[in-house]
């Protein structure tokens, strides 16, 4: 049928959400995502999107995010929102 699989649409939402997260953090911090909410809003062939990623919050050890994906001319597509664990490296101290 031509349309985008939603567990791609998924995968596209985690990135750019993660992406926004990895750049708020120090060095020796790396995320994992704990938990993802998605919202499919329409179907979409294979066409180019535009996936859209922010933190709505960053805690010490947890960070709040949410992604959107649209279609070039702007009609939403998906929208989620995650929640991510801060993991420091060895020797770095818990916040």
């Amino acid at each position: 049928m031509g349309l985008v699989q939603g567990g791609i649409l998924a995968a596209m939402l985690d990135g750019v959400m993660g992406a926004a997260a990895v750049s708020l953090l120090a060095p020796d911090e790396s995320i994992t995502t704990l938990e993802m909410k998605m919202n499919y809003m329409r179907s979409v062939q294979a066409v180019p999107l535009v996936g859209d990623g922010r933190v709505v919050h960053r805690g010490g050890s947890v960070i709040f995010m949410e992604g959107s994906i649209t279609t070039e001319d702007g009609a939403l597509v998906a929208t989620a929102t995650a929640t991510g664990r801060v993991i420091r490296a060895a020797g770095g101290s818990e916040r």
